[in-house]
């Protein structure tokens, strides 16, 4: 599966307009720019934004984005791996490395890389995602999304793109 970096950061900022003025999961699809798959997103209280989406239909395709208005990696022609720290609610901080891209850093599923379904896993636990990311230009900070409902956002999103939603649901 191919993942087009450039595509990412084109097509990563949800519209404000379809957040409500209460953060919670934004739907957004377009047969133009998102050639009718729907994305999902929700957005912190200082505007970044946790976007679910693919590129393309079909299988191990969606991915999340993390996007914000300032940079986490220098301009590069290809993403780096760095380090994020996940956790939900006052859980347990888990360190997971992500792919930086300018200003968006990723999680997939690809290959040994499975940190998207390790992040739903997560977010599965409780309603405040806390995301520590560690920006090569700068210095460390938080971010925190409201995820409740979360599950059934993305499952939207993998339904969209034809995948089914990872996570497995007890009967």
């Amino acid at each position: 599966m191919r993942y087009s970096m450039i595509a990412a950061i084109a097509l990563a900022a949800i519209p404000a307009a379809s957040f409500a003025a209460d953060p919670q999961w934004g739907y957004y699809s377009d047969e133009k720019v998102t050639k009718g798959l729907l994305q999902a997103a929700v957005q912190s209280k200082d505007g970044e934004q946790l976007i679910f989406k693919c590129e393309k239909k079909g299988k191990g395709e969606v991915v999340a984005v993390l996007y914000s208005k300032s940079a986490f990696s220098a301009p590069a022609t290809k993403y780096i791996l760095r380090p994020v720290t996940v956790q939900v609610d006052k859980g347990r901080a888990m360190e997971q490395r992500w792919r930086y891209f300018g200003n968006t850093i990723t999680a997939v599923d690809m290959k040994n890389e499975r940190t998207l379904t390790t992040l739903l896993g997560e977010m599965e636990k409780g309603s405040e995602l806390h995301i520590r990311v560690n920006p090569e230009t700068g210095v460390s900070y938080e971010i925190t999304f409201p995820v409740q409902g979360g599950k059934e956002a993305v499952s939207r999103v993998y339904e969209s793109c034809g995948d089914t939603y990872p996570i497995a649901t007890a009967a």
